[in-house]
């Protein structure tokens, strides 16, 4: 809330809300790098309902070597 990141809302009448998880994951280190863990929180899909809960899946990932080639290939 202090970043103002995301605003709480009131619930429908007659709406359920829906579940999240936890999913935590420990990424393999490669070469000589340490180990990674990961966390995300995600929405539980079964009780979802296209069209009602939602219109389109979408989530955004980018490795920053893609912005580095994206920006050399500009420069």
């Amino acid at each position: 809330m202090e970043n103002n990141t995301w605003d709480l809302v009131k619930l429908l009448e007659g709406k359920i809300p829906i579940t999240t998880k936890w999913v935590f994951k420990c990424k393999q280190a490669e070469g000589d790098q340490k180990e990674r863990f990961k966390a995300h929180l995600v929405a539980r899909e079964c009780e979802q309902k296209k069209g009602i809960d939602f219109e389109e899946t979408f989530a955004p990932i980018v490795k920053w070597v893609t912005i580095k080639v994206v920006v050399a290939l500009g420069v």
